[in-house]
């Protein structure tokens, strides 16, 4: 896959939306001894956080989300509980 390589990058955070590679994804960050991420399964989104409904390549130019509200309120949380603002 080449997420091997990554060896310890502090912070990270993942959003995926197929739910067969949430575990992989778990694996190779535990194993390159990550230990601040959070993964979040977002059904219905692409793989650029848009609400769709085939979720196709072919989608893409007819959504009219531009980025989910909903995955944006996800990332933002999660940077204010794991980042130190200065």
């Amino acid at each position: 896959m080449g997420y091997e390589r990554i060896q310890k990058p502090e912070g990270l955070l993942y959003h995926y939306t197929r739910k067969e590679n949430l575990e992989s994804i778990k694996q190779l960050l535990d194993t390159g001894g990550n230990t601040r991420y959070k993964i979040v399964e977002l059904p219905g989104l692409n793989h650029m956080f848009q609400r769709c409904k085939e979720c196709t390549r072919e989608e893409i130019p007819d959504l009219e989300d531009v980025f989910s509200e909903e995955a944006l309120q996800i990332m933002g949380d999660w940077l204010r509980e794991n980042i130190e603002f200065r």
